[in-house]
């Protein structure tokens, strides 16, 4: 045995077999060939691969089996109390609406002049201008109108300028933050000649008035004061008079409980041709507002003394209610008593022709009852029809006086008159007002009182043919009247037919034109002075 040659011989088969198994263990690991599958594109759905699943086994849920319904369990009182409180609770309250922007379509302009020529050489000149300052806002305007006169020594001239002055204080004061206060400064004059007598002699009134007044809210309470003085002269060819008056007033108002409650105070030192004539009065008052009805009411104490030294004293007493009686129908109702006081300036104002030595007291209405009844079935359209009764002592009636004057008389005058009204917008370039009344006055004795027509009645129908184009007719009747205590001496009616037109040029330039009593009434409103026939006036008005 030679173990050397054997030897080799393992050798060899061990290899041999060894290469014979590398390739089947190779094949055998190989992975068989895929197909290529496509990349889906990006975002699209993922595609999951079907499969079916097979068994027998039962999966109980208890759950999901069916079951009888119950009753929940019954809270005990105890925690019903505390879930349930004894107080009502308010329901929360919806957001506000907010309120409509409103934006203003017409142009304001700070100034503005506007001139005008009649007939009779007859200019009027007006001019005004608004501005602000320092937190004030400051309003200016005059005017001058002259005319050579309808008639011999019917000629006149008339000037006026006033300043006023609006402050509204800032919130950061205690007492007056939020509160506005006017300053106003007037002065006018007026110059004419008393053209009834064949003299003519001449006349002129002048007037001066500064006044301060202050208006605001604090803490819940309401307050208006004020403070003025006023001189009114008149000068004729023998004396000049003057007419002073220095007044004071206040007012205050509060709510308490659901009326608003409050009091004010009135105070008048008045002197006519160095003879005082005061005038005194503090009342309080009340105010009840519901949807249905709105009531007022006050009481107080009134003090007075004339020109002649006699003192008057009255107990004023004053109440209105205002009834809504369905969506168209509205009742007002007013009655008063108490003194009423007569001043030189508004006497003079209603007649230019007024007596220099006059007395001046204060009337007593015993009893002023009036009432409205108004129908409004639109917005558009509004009827009015009412009535009013007044017993007055010591009224103040105009009678005749000496060289084409006129005084004062003081009578009791029983008044019933019979009042009608209508406001219609039949569309939006239209509109027609039109009053009405019917008045009975009598003197003690049955005569009627001088000087007051038994009907007046006044229309206007105003038409917009445009934007640019503005017109208006308006008439106004005024029926007899007497003219003396006696009631002999009678001032016919007469009707006063008005025309008016404005045309646009532009925004800062119209062109108005003016028509009075183009039926060429004999207009006399004192007897003696007639008033002139058909008049027209043209001009323009510039504003800036």
């Amino acid at each position: 045995m030679k173990p050397i040659a054997v030897l080799p011989v393992i050798r060899r088969s061990i290899v041999i077999a060894g290469l014979c198994v590398v390739p089947v263990i190779a094949f055998a690991q190989q992975q068989p060939q895929q197909p290529q599958q496509p990349v889906p594109p990006p975002n699209s759905p993922l595609e999951l691969p079907e499969f079916i699943v097979t068994g027998k086994e039962h999966v109980d849920i208890p759950g999901s089996a069916k079951q009888a319904p119950a009753r929940p369990p019954m809270l005990p009182k105890k925690r019903l109390d505390t879930l349930n409180t004894l107080e009502k609770q308010p329901a929360p309250s919806m957001p506000a609406r907010s309120l409509p922007v409103l934006k203003r379509t017409t142009l304001l302009w700070p100034g503005y002049v506007q001139a005008e020529l009649g007939q009779y050489v007859t200019p009027d000149v007006r001019a005004g201008y608004s501005f602000e300052t320092g937190g004030y806002r400051i309003d200016l305007a005059g005017g001058a109108e002259l005319s050579s006169g309808h008639l011999d020594n019917a000629g006149y001239g008339k000037y006026d300028i006033r300043a006023l002055s609006t402050y509204v204080a800032p919130e950061k004061f205690i007492f007056f933050g939020g509160s506005t206060t006017e300053v106003d400064l007037k002065y006018s004059t007026k110059s004419y000649k008393q053209f009834a007598l064949a003299a003519a002699p001449e006349r002129s009134t002048t007037a001066l008035h500064a006044g301060l007044g202050v208006q605001g809210r604090h803490e819940g309470f309401v307050y208006d004061a004020g403070a003025s003085w006023t001189t009114t002269s008149l000068d004729v060819p023998v004396r000049l008079v003057r007419d002073n008056v220095l007044r004071g007033h206040a007012r205050i108002e509060n709510q308490w409980r659901s009326f608003d409650v409050g009091a004010m105070a009135d105070l008048n030192v008045r002197t006519y041709a160095g003879q005082d004539y005061p005038f005194i009065m503090a009342s309080g008052y009340g105010r009840w507002v519901s949807d249905l009805m709105r009531i007022t009411g006050g009481i107080g104490f009134q003090t007075a003394r004339s020109t002649a030294g006699d003192d008057r004293f009255g107990l004023l007493i004053k109440g209105g209610v205002e009834l809504f009686l369905g969506p168209d129908l509205t009742l007002q109702a007013t009655a008063k008593s108490g003194l009423r006081p007569v001043g030189f300036a508004d006497l003079l104002d209603r007649n230019p022709y007024l007596n220099d030595s006059i007395v001046l007291d204060a009337s007593y209405d015993i009893v002023d009852l009036d009432g409205m009844l108004l129908f409004h079935p639109t917005t558009r359209l509004s009827i009015g029809a009412g009535i009013r009764l007044r017993q007055t002592d010591r009224m103040p009636v105009w009678v005749g006086a000496t060289n084409a004057t006129f005084a004062l008389a003081y009578e009791s005058v029983t008044t019933i008159q019979i009042p009608g009204q209508m406001r219609w917008i039949p569309g939006g370039r239209d509109a027609v007002t039109a009053d009405v009344a019917i008045t009975n006055a009598t003197l003690s004795g049955g005569r009627a009182q001088p000087y007051v027509p038994a009907i007046t009645a006044s229309a206007s129908y105003d038409h917009s043919f445009s934007s640019q184009l503005l017109t208006q007719v308006h008439v106004v009747y005024i029926g007899d009247r007497w003219a003396d205590l006696a009631n002999t001496i009678q001032l016919s009616g007469y009707v006063d037919l008005r025309l008016g037109a404005k045309y646009a040029v532009s925004n800062a330039l119209t062109v108005q034109l003016r028509a009075h009593n183009l039926l060429g009434s004999s207009i006399v409103l004192w007897e003696g002075y007639r008033e002139r026939g058909i008049f027209v006036s043209g001009g323009i008005t510039w504003k800036f």
